[in-house]
């Protein structure tokens, strides 16, 4: 959560091409939330995202998907908020498996103990 209440959160197969999407949930008004797409994974750029994000104070957001990319075994990418409402992906493609799993667990492990 940041300092204006938002949540953020990964979905797996709510795209286009069923890839996954990150999401920010902001609270909106009598209790709602309103739901906003930050980005659309297309394969190239990752695929199934996967694990918790980690928010930094700048407000990037760091995680891991579990396929895609150059290689197609998954990317460990940065979502950084641009002017206005836009967002920019940084994808860093895995080159063998056993680098996901290092990512993943290292995800879950700072997101339990913040």
């Amino acid at each position: 959560m940041d300092g204006s209440g938002n949540l953020y959160g990964t979905a797996d197969y709510d795209s286009g091409c069923g890839c996954g999407v990150i999401y920010k949930l902001a609270p909106g008004p009598k209790g709602r939330w309103k739901y906003t797409v930050l980005h659309t994974f297309r394969g190239s750029d990752g695929a199934l995202p996967e694990g918790n994000l980690v928010l930094d104070d700048k407000g990037n957001l760091y995680g891991g998907t579990a396929l895609g990319g150059t290689y197609g075994f998954g990317v460990v990418f940065q979502l950084t908020p641009q002017v206005g409402a836009a967002y920019t992906l940084s994808a860093h493609a895995a080159r063998w498996r056993r680098i996901w799993r290092c990512c993943r667990a290292t995800a879950n492990f700072r997101s339990r103990s913040a």
